[in-house]
């Protein structure tokens, strides 16, 4: 079967407004502190369009959809949208990292049995401490992605080892080696808005050269998002 190309959020015009939203007024309020995993569905019957949002280095109560503080100065009219027309999940295994949370929510397993214990800097040559997700421990993206989806993922990824940071390869750690067809964010914990260390797929991208004071990461990911 041909495969769709991938987007974010559901189909057709209202999943493009979504995610163009959701990246405006929902996640840029962390600081685009984010990696979001996105899963587009094949056309025809059977199957649907899936987006999955990780916002690091929040508590449960702070986002306004969970009844935390940011309905003031900053709402999340989007979050609090979806939210309401469709389930809030309360159990997530959250472990206070960005790393292992993000390892833990693609794989479905403990942080631990996927090398995520720490953050990739920090990480050792020890089992469950080494960064290194294993070929037994399929992502969501490698199953999504066997069973007919395009997927994709969009924004912070610091989840690939900090040793294998090369355009040299090898790159079965990053996104295009975990079952993602397309990716386009920045490596490694934190970058900036307006010159960030920005990836597509496994080529670093300059789009912020010739365009200085008017790029912005959250827009350009945004509308890649959109693409």
């Amino acid at each position: 079967m041909e495969r769709k190309p991938a987007v974010t959020g559901a189909a057709g015009g209202l999943g493009r407004a979504i995610t163009k939203r959701l990246i405006a007024d929902g996640l840029h309020i962390v600081g685009l502190d984010i990696g979001a995993a996105g899963v587009a569905g094949m056309a025809g019957a059977g199957f649907t369009g899936h987006a999955v949002d990780l916002t690091d280095d929040q508590g449960y109560g702070v986002s306004g959809t969970f009844g935390g503080i940011i309905p003031t100065p900053t709402p999340t009219p989007t979050l609090d949208a979806l939210a309401a027309t469709g389930l809030r999940y309360t159990e997530m295994s959250s472990t206070a990292l960005c790393s292992p949370s993000r390892a833990a929510l693609i794989t479905g397993r403990n942080h631990h049995s996927v090398g995520f214990g720490v953050i990739t800097e920090l990480s050792t040559g020890f089992p469950g401490y080494n960064s290194i997700i294993g070929p037994e421990s399929a992502t969501i993206g490698r199953i999504l992605k066997d069973n007919g989806y395009a997927t994709s993922w969009f924004g912070k990824n610091h989840n690939t080892p900090s040793f294998q940071y090369t355009l040299a390869g090898p790159f079965d750690q990053w996104p295009s080696g975990m079952g993602f067809d397309y990716f386009y964010g920045f490596m490694g914990g934190e970058t900036d808005q307006w010159t960030p260390y920005l990836f597509e797929n496994n080529r670093q991208v300059f789009p912020f050269v010739g365009h200085e004071g008017k790029y912005n990461l959250t827009t350009d990911m945004a509308d890649k998002a959109v693409e």
